[in-house]
């Protein structure tokens, strides 16, 4: 940690968050699991063919066409949910309308409060020269669904809205380069001159973590699903940041 600190001076002032993986769980795929489990219940399905009509609903966010569609969703406007549903209810043959699929989708989102206590507690830390720190999001998402997390989670009593930096609303996504510089925009508008090395982000995905790091930005890896958040305070305490 001292040889740390002498390598690398730079104080972290901002603190990035992925949503899904890291303060949000992931989706649509918990959704798709639990509805899984209601097909092939009633019909007369050998048992080697009810594992596979579930399987084939468990992982339909995996088929080409709604990964497509899940491409276009968290980059551009034009597209929207109602469109992600058609083209998944299409692909994989669910029975279930579009109402049915958002109100299924909203009821499986989870925030992670633990996440969300560490951000707060970030937000009100300072730096060695007294400086307050700054937190924010970084999140490829469609914007509907980013501000129902934030409405279940009350996401924006702890983060400001402004920093929330959302795929969609940009038309770009991670590992772009181009979704780092929106998210420098906005960094500036707050405290203009901030070095890329006063940044440090959280990503579930190791490519994001990689392409954070090309950028400048100091960068981990965190999954809220396989690692508890006292990982998250460790890694923070790496970088100088102390709560």
């Amino acid at each position: 940690f001292f040889i740390y600190l002498t390598m690398d001076q730079a104080e972290i002032v901002f603190v990035l968050f992925d949503g899904g993986g890291v303060l949000f769980n992931g989706i649509p795929s918990p959704m798709l699991m639990k509805l899984a489990q209601s097909y092939g219940q009633s019909e007369t399905l050998e048992e080697y063919q009810v594992q596979q009509l579930q399987q084939k609903i468990a992982t339909a966010n995996q088929l080409p066409e709604v990964r497509e569609a899940w491409h276009q969703l968290k980059t551009n406007p034009a597209f929207n949910e109602t469109m992600y549903w058609q083209t998944m209810i299409s692909a994989a043959g669910l029975r279930e309308n579009v109402d049915e699929c958002k109100q299924l989708v909203r009821d499986s989102m989870l925030v992670h409060s633990g996440v969300m206590q560490l951000a707060q507690a970030i937000s009100h830390s300072t730096t060695e020269t007294g400086e307050r720190r700054n937190i924010g999001i970084v999140s490829n998402h469609a914007t509907e669904w980013f501000g129902e997390y934030a409405r279940k989670g009350d996401v924006f009593n702890v983060f400001t809205p402004h920093l929330a930096v959302v795929s969609q609303e940009v038309r770009c996504c991670k590992p772009d380069f181009s979704i780092f510089e929106a998210t420098m925009e906005r960094i500036f508008a707050v405290r203009p001159n901030t070095k890329p090395e006063e940044i440090l982000f959280f990503d579930d995905k190791e490519p994001n973590v990689t392409a954070a790091r090309q950028f400048g930005w100091k960068a981990e890896t965190f999954h809220n699903e396989q690692q508890n958040v006292n990982v998250m305070t460790e890694i923070l305490q790496n970088y100088g940041v102390y709560l």
